[in-house]
């Protein structure tokens, strides 16, 4: 009788412990999200999974600091409904259905601009997902996730860009990148010189020297306005480390 008791509590243990977790019930192999606004004009904006908060209070580049876990859902459900929206006034600017891959680490991004101009609808904020590798590189190589988030003045259409160390035979440079596009960069750790340039001709947007960590990995965001009057808003190189994968 005992024995049976003891069986029947054990039983029960184990199915609380199940159960526990967010997103109705997280494990180990569940994709991780990371969520940035790279919306330079937006204000602060709202993530939302499944129209429910996700990450709040997003300023430029305001991000969610980890890689949470989110259960899997696959193509036969649409994957996640993912959104993002304005924090007063709950305006929705873009909602994407995604699967997110069991065991990745993934980025959420809210890229383009509030106030395009008419005719350049593909300026507006949109929602892109990266698919990202958090497993430190070898020796003394840093890994730089490269999005281009930068937008020409309005009347111009926005090229792709290139970011490549100084000199017409740079060292290391990323392949060509479109517009709400990346690549992935390994390169020396230590000091860089970085620069943003323009795919098509030798127009340099931006330039930034870094401190790389060996091992780190760092989302960079080539980001901005050409030509904004608001000196905070013209073309930019950010880098943001990764939190490292346990």
């Amino acid at each position: 009788m005992w024995k049976r008791l003891c069986l029947i509590g054990l039983a029960t243990l184990t199915l609380l412990l199940m159960g526990c977790g967010g997103g109705g019930g997280t494990s180990s192999t569940d994709p991780r999200i990371y969520f940035i606004n790279a919306s330079i004009d937006s204000g602060t904006l709202h993530f939302l999974m499944d129209d429910e908060s996700a990450f709040a209070g997003a300023g430029y580049l305001g991000n969610s600091a980890t890689f949470d876990a989110y259960e899997f859902k696959g193509a036969d459900v649409d994957g996640w409904d993912v959104s993002v929206q304005d924090q007063t006034t709950a305006f929705a600017y873009d909602r994407i259905a995604h699967v997110f891959p069991s065991d990745t680490d993934n980025i959420v991004i809210s890229h383009g601009l509030v106030n395009f101009a008419t005719g350049e609808e593909e300026k507006r904020i949109q929602l892109s997902v990266v698919s990202v590798n958090r497993t430190a590189p070898n020796g003394n190589k840093a890994r730089l996730i490269v999005f281009h988030g930068l937008h020409r003045s309005p009347g111009n259409f926005t090229p792709s860009m290139v970011l490549k160390t100084p000199g017409q035979t740079a060292q290391f440079f990323t392949s060509d990148i479109a517009p709400g596009g990346n690549a992935v960069l390994n390169i020396d750790s230590g000091t860089q010189t970085l620069e943003a340039k323009r795919a098509d001709t030798t127009g340099i947007y931006a330039t930034k020297t870094v401190n790389l960590d060996a091992g780190g990995v760092y989302l960079v965001i080539i980001g901005g306005i050409e030509g904004d009057p608001d000196v905070n808003r013209q073309p930019d190189i950010e880098l943001i480390k990764l939190p490292a994968k346990a």
